[in-house]
């Protein structure tokens, strides 16, 4: 099962294609003519820039993409006026990423320069998909999930992120790493729910951990009561767990997410056990290769390596690690 419909860009803001996709073709493709032309700045492939794939369809225009993505997400809503029948939508956001284009009506607006005008581009559409629900009265029975896939790439050069931060936005808050890296600044990303007529409670914040692939196990939990949660055959290893109780009870649950293992750009693995310790794996590829055991309750910026004081944590974890990642098979109970 997919979707019923797909409006959207082929990869990402940068990719060479320059089109829309519809379901699973080219949004307005006339003919199979191709027309190389331009040049992608951020494409370069061995040095080489490589020139985008002229496609006989309506071509993007970066700064407009996102205005032309909600404006396609809002006709998609507002098609549901007065249907019995319950919705989801996925709207995957080409703001922040590379290059950073904001929209003309955001651009100048911030005190960021302008990934910081970006950034009021995805709260000004969240906004607009917001009064589309309203329109159609359904607001207030909607579960509004806005959650970023990864941390804030971040530069040591003259690029919008940079000015970003030297302007005093942290992109990735004040802790360690950034997108691909497997410290916390590469995971810990803004996750907020709301569902006005839920039980879910307004303006209060939860320190329980929980990750994006619980959304699975957690929405069928809230939606229909199936408590059930996606272990790995044979092992206690979990792949989507309900955080419902954290959810519900924000500020008194003691919900404790299960093993979590975690992966950065280069391969390198780490693991999240016993509510407050990290793992993580010995990787030569990295400057810090050696074997990482971190406290993250005494040590939330991961500053110091504890793996020598604490060896038999240490092998609990190389061995959950190695348990979950060598599983195979999986079940549902």
């Amino acid at each position: 099962m997919g979707f019923d419909y797909h409006f959207g860009v082929p990869y990402n803001l940068e990719d060479i294609q320059k089109v829309y996709i519809e379901n699973t073709g080219i949004w307005g493709l006339q003919s199979d003519v191709l027309t190389p032309y331009g040049n992608n700045w951020y494409g370069q492939k061995n040095g080489t820039i490589q020139p985008y794939i002229g496609y006989d369809a309506p071509q993007r225009v970066t700064e407009e993409v996102m205005n032309v993505t909600t404006d396609e997400a809002i006709a998609w809503i507002l098609d549901r006026a007065g249907s019995s029948q319950p919705f989801f939508m996925n709207f995957a956001s080409v703001a922040v990423h590379n290059p950073i284009e904001p929209t003309p009506l955001m651009r100048g607006t911030s005190a960021a320069g302008l990934y910081g005008d970006f950034i009021q581009d995805i709260d000004h559409s969240l906004g607009r998909l917001m009064d589309a629900l309203d329109m159609i009265g359904e607001l207030e029975d909607t579960v509004i999930i806005f959650v970023s896939d990864n941390g804030g790439a971040t530069y040591n050069t003259d690029t919008p992120q940079k000015v970003a931060e030297d302007a005093g936005l942290l992109l990735n808050g004040n802790i360690r790493g950034d997108k691909a890296q497997i410290w916390e600044g590469g995971f810990k990303t803004p996750f907020i729910v709301s569902h006005i007529n839920g039980k879910i409670p307004q303006g209060v914040t939860s320190d329980r951990q929980v990750s994006t692939v619980d959304l699975y196990a957690t929405l069928a939990d809230y939606i229909s009561g199936e408590t059930n949660n996606y272990r790995r055959e044979g092992i206690d290893a979990i792949d989507s767990s309900s955080f419902k109780d954290a959810l519900l009870n924000p500020t008194t649950s003691t919900y404790d997410r299960p093993p979590l293992v975690l992966r950065s750009g280069k391969g390198r693995k780490a693991i999240h056990f016993d509510n407050n310790w990290k793992y993580i794996e010995y990787f030569e590829e990295d400057s810090a290769s050696d074997a990482h055991l971190l406290n993250l309750n005494s040590d939330p910026l991961e500053t110091t390596n504890v793996i020598s004081s604490n060896p038999a944590i240490g092998n609990k974890g190389q061995s959950l690690l190695d348990t979950i990642v060598n599983a195979t098979g999986g079940s549902v109970y």
